[in-house]
């Protein structure tokens, strides 16, 4: 196809100037602009060019020049459109079925560049006419140059004049035999199209799809790269007599075509970014030998709305269906053990998860703005919830099991619907204000036995009372007095409490952390017992009713606190 195409726009390109040209003639020829054609002598003198100007003017030759010139561009460009679109649609989609759109949006620019070339170009022909149209501007010629520029339409003239006492029914026919060849030569290559899509010519195997693929040390197939623009993708199960067993790193990235794809049995790993940016995917059917997906695999594709885990997946890596926001649904079998981050980051749609009863992490980012989840059931054998990893969800509760040991860094942060939480007596290590910008929170509660944290009056405490870690946004009341002991606020630990107007703090406090009272919208009042020794960067950012000069005094503070 890549040979024929070339060949073809080359034999259309042909009959452009004459159609343009006959097609301009024909029509101005219609309006009858030329009321005589006398014969004249060749212009070899200024006097002469001058004299033929002014027979030129009384016959209306020059206002069918305009004419012709103006008929001659919208003929070019007419004939351009539909060879100049097949080039950018071979480029855009290599003349494959779905391309269309891509061809159309590549042919844009160029239609618009070749109207302004058209367009310049009768611009600067009407210019000539008008040049030669006004007395006082031919004075201002020297011979030479009077001669030059009226030679030009002198020939002009004369082919219109063989051309209008010529055999007009022969010029007609000219015109039809050209037009029907471009139209022709136009409907092989879209027939032509047709049967290299649909028959198959142009893949090497199954449906349109060719690979390029590696032969691994145990004599099985990678699958490198996979071409074509079939929507339906069922992935070979061997190749030359190699079985597949691995998609390969970005195999199939960025395939704008692809709606659902079906892996067969022997298929063991999805490399990294193998469908990332599949737009248009849709389902994924993948096979029970599954053991690994790789970081990105899927990620950032917006359509997707199934894809189930089957029993044997043992790892699914970063981001590896991060921002497909139509999935709604994921169950991680029992033999799943490892989890990357960000596994699910940003899939907005996503309304139900069940973890697998081996996991022991439920690593940093891993539900990150899941608005849709209500509910996550946390396995027995988890003993560390990461950074941010729910985030921004829809959860209303959430039941912490008896073993885990850590929660990172805002980990429930921003769950608008969050009430209450119980954290048991295991728990040994918990990061910044893990339940920052939770509206709904009301109170947080520790079980009997923990030795690292403590709540005084639903409020968040580490377990010797030195360090207040958060302070529930939803607490009822609009005055808080820290506790005398007190020593430190911890990063984020009053972050959005809006119900908050007045807060005093104990002469013990020496310490306040970053963001400490961040988009604290009705704080009015600080009140300190002493100077402290540090404020964190932010600390009291987006306070609009807190004035400058009720701002506690540090020995070390940030300037943008």
């Amino acid at each position: 196809m890549a040979i024929i195409v070339p060949f073809i726009v080359l034999l259309i390109n042909i009959y452009i100037n004459f159609i343009g040209e006959a097609f301009a003639f024909r029509k101005a020829l219609k309006k009858q602009m030329v009321r005589e054609v006398p014969e004249l002598e060749q212009p070899k003198s200024k006097e002469d060019a001058v004299a033929i100007g002014q027979v030129f003017e009384e016959i209306g030759f020059f206002d069918y020049l305009e004419e012709y010139y103006r008929g001659q561009n919208i003929a070019t460009f007419a004939v351009l459109c539909l060879p100049v679109f097949l080039m950018c649609l071979w480029v855009g989609g290599g003349y494959e079925v779905g391309s269309l759109r891509n061809g159309f949006l590549i042919s844009l620019p160029v239609f618009a560049l070749i109207a302004l070339v058209l367009a310049i170009d009768y611009r600067r022909k009407k210019g000539m006419i008008r040049k030669c149209r006004d007395a006082e501007s031919i004075s201002k010629y020297n011979d030479e140059e009077c001669i030059s520029y009226f030679q030009y339409f002198y020939d002009i003239y004369k082919d219109y004049r063989q051309r209008f006492l010529g055999d007009q029914d022969r010029l007609r026919w000219q015109v039809i035999r050209a037009t029907a060849a471009v139209v022709l030569l136009c409907l092989v290559v879209i027939i032509y199209t047709a049967v290299y899509n649909y028959m198959g010519l142009g893949s090497k195997n199954s449906h349109q799809y060719h690979w390029d693929y590696q032969i691994l040390e145990d004599n099985s197939a990678e699958i490198v790269r996979g071409y074509g623009t079939d929507p339906q993708v069922s992935i070979p199960d061997s190749l030359d007599g190699h079985p597949v067993s691995m998609i390969g790193a970005e195999a199939f990235k960025e395939n704008r075509h692809i709606q659902s794809v079906e892996l067969p049995d022997g298929i063991i790993e999805i490399g990294d970014s193998a469908f990332e940016n599949c737009g248009e995917l849709k389902t994924v059917v993948l096979p029970d030998g599954l053991k690994s997906i790789g970081d990105s695999a899927f990620e950032n594709c917006e359509k997707l709305n199934k894809a189930e885990l089957p029993d044997g997946v043992k790892k699914v890596g970063n981001d590896a269906f991060a921002r497909c926001n139509m999935l709604t649904k994921m169950e991680f079998p029992d033999s799943f053990e490892e989890c990357g981050t960000g596994i699910f980051f940003c899939c907005r749609s996503l309304q139900i998860v069940s973890l697998s009863r081996q996991m022991k992490i439920i690593p940093d980012y891993m539900f990150f703005r899941c608005e849709m989840l209500r509910f996550c059931s946390i396995p027995e054998k988890i003993r560390s919830i990461g950074d941010l990893s729910f985030y921004g969800t829809g959860i209303t509760s959430i039941e912490l099991p008896p073993g885990i040991r850590s929660i990172g860094a805002q980990a429930f942060s921003d769950c608008k619907n969050l009430q209450s939480i119980l954290i048991p007596d295991s728990l040994e290590v918990m990061g910044s204000n893990p339940f920052a910008c939770c509206q709904s929170l009301e109170n947080v509660r520790i079980s009997d036995g923990n030795r690292c944290l403590k709540d005084l009056d639903g409020v968040l405490f580490s377990a010797d009372g030195m360090r207040i870690i958060c302070y529930p946004q939803n607490r009822e009341g609009t005055e808080y007095v820290i506790p005398e002991g007190t020593e430190m606020i911890g990063d984020n630990a009053f972050e959005s409490c809006w119900s908050l107007e007045k807060v005093s703090l104990p002469q013990s406090l020496s310490y306040i952390g970053d963001e400490a009272f961040y988009d604290c919208q009705n704080l009015k009042e600080i009140h300190s017992a002493g100077k402290l020794d540090y404020i964190g960067a932010c600390a009291f950012s987006r306070c609009p009713g807190l004035a400058e000069e009720m701002l506690p005094d540090a020995e070390t503070n940030h300037d943008d606190y």
